[in-house]
């Protein structure tokens, strides 16, 4: 049952660990239920936008006692990552990726500034296309994303 129960609302949590240098979450792009809760790291973890991730409100996730942001290097300047608003920071995983930023009518993730396919969660190969899902959000029938069994099945 991992995955399916939150923890005090909490979908991501990352507590305690002084050692952690970089989330690298790289190819994490939605959260659809819960918040983030990340506390006393030694990561960089401010130049992510997190609730660009986090489906529910920014103030819900609760990002603190970390390594201070002016002790964090900012995205490589040579990587062009996105920047959360429109004169906001650029956003990054680390020194070698992107944060995917994709918009908020895009639950299922994007591709650059695309959306993939509604069946689709967390991204996709190919925008609109339910085959090229990285996962399903509801079933997976004959390698396509669905809300609901084909003929002679059942769930």
């Amino acid at each position: 049952m991992v995955g399916d129960v939150l923890f005090h609302n909490y979908a991501l949590v990352i507590y305690d660990v002084p050692n952690l240098k970089e989330v690298g979450l790289a190819s994490l792009t939605v959260i659809l239920r819960g918040s983030v809760r990340i506390e006393r790291i030694l990561g960089c973890v401010h130049t992510i936008d997190w609730g660009r991730i986090t489906v529910t409100r920014l103030a819900e996730n609760y990002i603190s006692r970390n390594r201070a942001e002016s002790d964090c290097p900012s995205c490589p300047e040579e990587l062009s990552c996105p920047h959360s608003l429109p004169c906001g920071a650029p956003r990054c995983w680390g020194p070698h990726h992107c944060q995917a930023l994709c918009d908020k009518d895009c639950p299922g993730g994007c591709v650059g500034d695309q959306c993939c396919h509604s069946e689709c969660l967390g991204g996709c190969l190919t925008p609109g296309d339910p085959t090229s899902c990285h996962a399903c959000k509801n079933l997976l029938d004959h390698d396509r994303c669905t809300h609901s069994c084909s003929s002679r099945k059942f769930k």
